[in-house]
């Protein structure tokens, strides 16, 4: 049989051992950051929850100061949203349809997030 030779351009180089060690270091360190970055984060959940007691607390303390203003305030609101129940189009109100357009919006906004990767 002859021999097949092999130019020094077609030879496979093998680099030092450091080199892969040091790739696969990093390659499994990426991987510990994305399993850690996985999932809800509880710290920012709670820090959430907290902002939205103030919040509350706050309009409740607001309108005990203020009970007969706030209260008439809010009946000017809801007087003033009365057209917006009434039916537009198709029978669906104003109200409705934003209501609808809002879950598609958290719908097709968890399905990209979810599809990106």
């Amino acid at each position: 049989m002859p021999e097949i030779q092999v130019s020094h351009k077609q030879r496979r180089k093998k680099g030092p051992v450091t080199v892969t060690r040091r790739r696969s270091r990093l390659l499994a360190a990426k991987e510990r950051r994305q399993r850690a970055d996985d999932g809800p984060d509880p710290a920012a959940m709670m820090r959430l929850a907290g902002l939205g007691a103030m919040l509350l607390i706050f309009v409740a303390v607001g309108a005990g100061f203020q009970g007969e203003r706030v209260t008439s305030l809010i009946a000017g609101i809801a007087a003033r949203l009365g057209p917006l129940a009434e039916p537009a189009f198709l029978g669906l109100s104003v109200l409705e349809m934003a209501g609808g357009l809002a879950i598609l919006a958290v719908l097709s906004a968890g399905l990209w997030r979810a599809f990106r990767r």
